[in-house]
């Protein structure tokens, strides 16, 4: 340790750690006295809402690639085959069994993304989003979900964090349509 502070308790997951961190080493809550240029800040306005996802009538399969875009960058990245994924900003705190897809790149803390802000679980034939807490809030198409609640997400839903926009795609991978041939 580096300084002589009592341990403090993490009041979200009990871990026991140094207040001259500033954040929890294991689900890096922020305590209130951290630095601002650490903390998400809140936003002065709601989010802009995007047009209706188009009707799709695609079903997510274990063939399929999950797509996520950003919007209006046109930014895509593929989720993992099977297990989750959280969507924030980079931390240094991420404990190492955790995959953190940072989204700094696309100015997520001006956004108001938060660096846990949400997490995409993703099963053989089924993909959900769960709020982690997060200081602006998650919305699937125009609605704002409850935290710590997942919800069911499908081909052309549009995610909100903060301000910033992304869209859900399921595409047929390569690898099953060469197998088809």
């Amino acid at each position: 340790m580096t300084s002589d502070s009592p341990l403090i308790t993490c009041p979200r997951c009990g871990t026991k750690y140094d207040p001259a961190q500033g954040v929890c080493p294991h689900c890096t809550l922020v305590l209130p006295d951290t630095p601002p240029s650490l903390q998400t800040r809140r936003l002065r306005r709601m989010p802009t809402i995007t047009p209706p996802p188009l009707p799709s009538s695609g079903v997510l399969t274990p063939q399929h690639v999950v797509l996520v875009q950003a919007l209006p960058s046109g930014y895509c990245f593929a989720l993992p085959a099977q297990g989750s994924v959280i969507l924030g900003r980079n931390s240094a705190n991420v404990p190492p069994d955790v995959y953190l897809l940072p989204l700094d790149d696309l100015d997520a803390q001006s956004h108001g993304v938060s660096r846990q802000h949400c997490r995409l679980d993703r099963h053989a034939s089924e993909l959900t989003v769960t709020d982690l807490g997060s200081t602006n809030g998650t919305y699937l198409n125009e609605r704002r979900l409850e935290q710590h609640r997942p919800y069911p997400v499908v081909h052309g839903d549009r995610l909100i964090l903060g301000s910033l926009h992304l869209a859900i795609f399921f595409v047929q991978s390569n690898e099953s349509s060469a197998q088809e041939r």
